[in-house]
């Protein structure tokens, strides 16, 4: 698996997972015709014998991947978060239920900017941590997802790995499953638990309009969204303020689940609230959403003063 992951670090994630194809041969792609926007149209052209490509039917989409796991194949099935939703009884009867190991690649998670209000890719993670036995992730950065690929494929469990239409940069992320990891060097009593490449931007932008006043912010990089990191956890009961970011609905989201496990700290979830997000840029619906540094920060200091 290491030979690949090093390969997919350098290429797109389409060609990462046709470099997987070349060792596996059990692993197929599925896409609801949308293979050129997904990027999975690298692998039909590698493989055409090996690629489904269903049409608007998310919802056959996840059956035929239940029906081929079952069958011993290894089925990724790419899909933008708003249409995934379409299949979620299927997702829970058809997937969860038979602990098949079915990959999900949620394109257009989060915000989506001008691609209009029905777009925006805020409910997958809600809908997802529920689902007894389902795994979620969210990279980071290209390194991070091309590496969840690798680990997905191994894994033999229902699996969805979240991201959005593009990585905003490289943090040199490199995934750990289960581990939330720290980014900066700083020692606190405040943790700013971000979830995608877009919201840790953020809060490293964050910590550092914090620092230059004196105020003190770890930022952790949380791409595993389910199962939870229960050291972190453990070791978060001690701070002063939790604060976590994720471009999602906040009803049912990340922070909600990680604010139901702690006790002591005062916990703050942004995200979006009981709302449909309006057609703007992303940068608008960030800064509309609180998902800013500025707002970050100066949340962190209402707090504290």
């Amino acid at each position: 698996m290491s030979d690949i992951i090093k390969k997919a670090t350098r290429e797109s994630y389409g060609e990462a997972l046709t470099e997987l194809a070349e060792k596996y041969p059990e692993l197929v792609v599925l896409d609801a015709d949308l293979a050129a926007a997904t990027k999975t149209s690298i692998f039909k052209k590698a493989y055409p014998e090996r690629f489904f490509d269903v049409g608007i039917a998310e919802s056959h989409a996840v059956t035929f991947c239940a029906g081929l796991a079952a069958g011993g194949f290894k089925p990724f099935f790419a899909v933008y978060s708003t249409f995934l939703q379409r299949a979620y009884d299927q997702i829970l009867h058809d997937v969860a239920v038979q602990k098949l190991n079915v990959t999900m690649l949620i394109d257009h998670a989060g915000f989506v900017g001008e691609d209009g209000q029905t777009h925006q890719g805020l409910f997958d993670i809600a809908a997802l941590l529920p689902v007894p036995g389902m795994t979620l992730l969210a990279p980071a950065d290209d390194v991070e997802l091309k590496q969840m690929l690798a680990f997905a494929y191994l894994y033999g469990e229902p699996l969805a790995i979240r991201y959005p239409a593009k990585i905003c940069r490289s943090f040199g992320a490199e995934f750990r499953f289960g581990v939330w990891r720290r980014m900066n060097e700083i020692s606190s009593d405040i943790a700013l638990l971000a979830v995608g490449g877009r919201c840790l931007d953020a809060a490293l932008d964050a910590a550092e309009i914090l620092a230059s006043q004196s105020i003190a912010a770890e930022v952790y990089n949380c791409s595993t969204l389910k199962p939870f990191d229960e050291d972190c956890l453990k070791a978060l009961e001690s701070k002063r303020l939790v604060i976590t970011l994720e471009e999602g609905v906040k009803k049912g989201g990340f922070g909600e689940a990680v604010a139901a496990r702690l006790r002591k700290p005062v916990c703050i979830g942004l995200g979006v609230d009981d709302k449909f997000v309006r057609h703007a840029t992303v940068e608008q619906q960030l800064e509309e959403n609180g998902l800013t540094a500025d707002n970050i920060a100066g949340i962190v200091k209402s707090n504290l003063f």
